[in-house]
């Protein structure tokens, strides 16, 4: 009975889906993930690029902030739905390390003012 039940369901979510009542990119199956389909706003990625060259890098983790979209930048996040930059998490990842000097791999120099540009950012860390 159990097995009937399912195979119901299955069958009745191919026929809503063969139907074009929904599109498959309509249902989410559980499935978590820190990358989005949004393309970032313009004047937000050169805000992010001008504050990126004010910056020394010892590390290089900014030297993959390159391509259009910056929303898939490592460290950079957008809201789903408009591709405005809400959060911007460059943490030293050797800051607590009891191994390392984690200061000579910090961020320096100055943040440029076109962070101020960044209007729906709403997190930020730079260490």
């Amino acid at each position: 009975m159990e097995g009937t039940i399912t195979s119901f369901w299955v069958l009745l979510l191919v026929l809503i889906l063969s139907s074009g009542f929904l599109h498959l990119e309509t249902i989410k199956f559980g499935l978590c993930s820190d990358t989005y389909n949004v393309s970032c706003i313009a004047g937000e990625r050169n805000a992010l690029l001008n504050l990126k060259q004010g910056l020394t890098d010892p590390s290089g983790r900014l030297s993959s902030w390159t391509g259009e979209n910056c929303c898939s930048w490592p460290g950079v996040r957008c809201r789903d739905q408009s591709g405005h930059v809400t959060k911007l998490k460059l943490r030293n990842l050797y800051s607590s390390s009891p191994d390392v000097d984690g200061t000579e791999y910090a961020l320096g120099g100055e943040i440029h003012p076109s962070l101020l540009h960044l209007k729906y950012l709403r997190y930020l860390v730079i260490n």
